[in-house]
């Protein structure tokens, strides 16, 4: 089992350093936070933005080749853009209390 400064070590490797990188964060999301706090953008557009402001930071202080930064930002601008619906398959398995993948398809 890893402990934790190992995580962290590996972390920062492929995130940046953390300290700089919240500098980063604070400066992209003023904007973000102004038109929240205005009323302009809703709370999901908030979260989704945060989200993706997050991995922006990953991107321009860690490993800017890693693929997970990327993927995981254009899906929070999916969400945030309310461009996802689920498919009925999706919603069935909900209710069924399965757990599925995103896409609605089961344990592939």
């Amino acid at each position: 089992m890893k402990t934790a400064e190992e995580i962290l070590e590996e972390r920062k490797n492929t995130h940046g350093d953390f300290e700089k990188g919240a500098q980063d964060f604070a400066q992209l999301m003023r904007p973000v936070v102004e038109k929240w706090l205005a009323g302009t953008i809703s709370n999901v557009k908030f979260y989704g933005l945060t989200m993706a402001n997050a991995k922006q930071v990953r991107i321009l202080n860690g490993d800017s080749s890693h693929a997970d930064h990327y993927i995981d930002a254009a899906n929070y601008f999916t969400l945030a853009g309310g461009l996802y619906k689920p498919s009925e398959d999706w919603k069935q398995g909900i209710s069924k209390g399965g757990i599925l993948k995103c896409g609605g398809r089961e344990n592939e």
